[in-house]
């Protein structure tokens, strides 16, 4: 059973008694009980509980113990982290957060567009279109205890997150802040520019990814001249 599931309990002892004395196990509620029942009981804790009945016939008790004969089990507390693509708004990264879980916990995903579902702990979907969307998420643990949330999250397209990108170097996001990215698959050359001509920032890349704090710059219009082997491309680059 899972954690705080009802459990019914009922006397099927055969002839008459004087009384009946019930104890239901760690973490019961009730924790014990007299009568024949039945009676209705949950457990707060997990762990296998030991049950026992006692029957009293002129003061003398006979008590049947079963010991583990109750495995109760924990109820996952499903929470999940989200974030996009650096390059594609539209491609997303799932991180489940639950708690609660254990080695035989299993996830299903469904992604508020089509039919469409995953059992992957951290999956990343794509979506075709720029939209709202409810991404919901379902843990399982062991005996079915589950327990699910959906979050809305809001998909934005590849042209509105990239600044410039072709199959050798990609910059964004577009309009930026405090840091702008480079990913460059060749050396290049790239330089920014204030709106008076002026450069205030130069770097040399190749093969990696470059992360630029810009969070000094004032805010306004400034250009990107990217010079490699075979293009010079000046692009606008707007600071908010």
């Amino acid at each position: 059973v899972c954690l705080d599931e009802d459990v019914i309990f009922i006397n099927a002892s055969i002839g008459d008694v004087d009384s009946i004395l019930w104890d239901f196990g760690d973490g019961a509620d009730p924790a014990s009980a007299t009568g024949s029942g039945p009676f209705t009981v949950s457990y707060s804790t997990a762990g296998n509980k030991t049950v026992s009945l006692t029957l009293y016939v002129d003061g003398d008790g006979s008590t049947e113990t079963k010991e583990n004969y109750i495995s109760v089990s924990l109820v996952p507390i499903v929470s999940f982290t989200y974030s996009f693509d650096d390059q594609n708004g539209q491609m997303v990264y799932f991180t489940n957060t639950s708690t609660n879980i254990n080695d035989s916990t299993t996830y299903k995903w469904t992604f508020g567009e089509v039919v469409f579902v995953s059992y992957n702990e951290n999956p990343s979907y794509t979506y075709e279109t720029e939209g709202n969307y409810d991404v919901k998420l379902i843990v399982y643990n062991s005996d079915n205890c589950y327990d699910d949330t959906t979050i809305t999250i809001t998909t934005v397209g590849i042209s509105d997150y990239n600044l410039y990108s072709d199959n050798e170097i990609s910059i964004y996001p577009v309009p930026a802040t405090n840091q702008i990215t480079i990913n460059s698959l060749v050396k290049a050359n790239i330089e920014i520019y204030n709106i008076a001509g002026q450069q205030v920032f130069s770097i040399v890349t190749g093969n990696k990814t470059e992360h630029i704090d810009i969070s000094t710059f004032e805010k306004g219009v400034y250009f990107i001249k990217i010079e490699d082997s075979d293009k010079i491309i000046t692009k606008k680059l707007i600071i908010e």
